[in-house]
């Protein structure tokens, strides 16, 4: 967090290998005090970045999240595809996120006012890619339909939408389900329909609670659920549930994701940044 050139560790703080002269640092008064609390909060937070359970079981949690996916991603001549038959959904790419590293947990958490008593919800992460923003729906019907994931397990309040504007849809999906109804078009008509507004809906306005180092320019749909992870042994901890977090985006937002503000680098720049004013906000009002 420390790159600007005016910000100078002390040289006593830098070579303290003892936490109890750190924490009588923290009590004093003057520079020296501001440093030892910047970096007994870095500190704090290190501690609450690793998990027990994936630290001792993660390969079995992975093994059994992905276990829950990978039966329905189909390589076939026509490319990638979720599901079977006349209709299984194209898919650009897919992947099962690698676990986050202490550092990058860290780093998230010390953006946050609530800090270690934030729970991590996405050590890991499926990614879903479409080819087109319709497709998501029918990626998202599909995991339901299938019981890929259960709306009972999904994580209450972790879940956005920055990609499609249901406000705007669902008025003229009900206009169109009426006109199937009425015999005025056919379900094919009415699925080209869905395929062309979805197309040419405007993303929804971000709320309140959006992660706010996230670029306006990223869109997606995503929420957390839970898996019940079985170990197979007896005990307290035979079974536990875990965490993790589903994307689902299509090939034009995903592409806007590589470039500009909103691509991963400038996210974690501003991750970095956001950081670096809660961590060393009082250190910052001398440079």
């Amino acid at each position: 967090l420390v790159d600007e050139p005016t910000l100078q560790v002390p040289q006593a703080i830098a070579e303290e290998k003892d936490v109890r002269r750190l924490l009588l640092m923290a009590s004093g008064t003057g520079i020296e005090q501001q440093w030892a609390c910047a970096l007994l909060r870095v500190m704090h937070v290190f501690a609450h970045a690793h998990s027990m359970l994936e630290g001792v079981h993660g390969e079995n949690i992975r093994t059994q999240i992905l276990d829950r996916f990978q039966p329905h991603i189909h390589q076939t001549p026509a490319g990638l595809r979720l599901g079977e038959g006349a209709d299984a959904i194209p898919l650009m790419h897919w992947e099962m996120k690698s676990r986050k590293t202490p550092r990058s947990i860290a780093l998230k958490l010390l953006c946050k006012a609530e800090n270690v008593a934030s729970p991590v919800f996405d050590r890991l992460g499926v990614r879903l890619i479409t080819e087109e923003r319709f497709d998501t729906l029918l990626a998202i019907r599909y995991l339901r339909l299938n019981h890929v994931i259960m709306f009972a397990n999904v994580v209450p309040g972790r879940s956005r939408n920055t990609l499609i504007d249901l406000s705007e849809l669902e008025p003229q999906a009900r206009a169109l389900d009426d006109a199937v109804a009425e015999g005025r078009i056919t379900a094919a008509e009415r699925l080209t329909a869905m395929r062309a507004l979805v197309g040419s809906l405007d993303t929804p306005e971000r709320r309140v609670g959006y992660n706010p180092h996230t670029s306006t320019a990223y869109h997606s749909i995503q929420f957390t659920c839970r898996h019940l992870i079985r170990l197979g042994g007896e005990g307290a901890l035979d079974r536990f549930f875990f965490p993790y977090e589903v994307q689902i985006t299509d090939r034009h937002s995903h592409e806007l994701t590589l470039r500009g503000t909103g691509s991963h680098d400038e996210y974690k720049a501003r991750q970095r940044q956001g950081a670096k004013e809660r961590v060393l906000v009082n250190l910052l009002k001398h440079t």
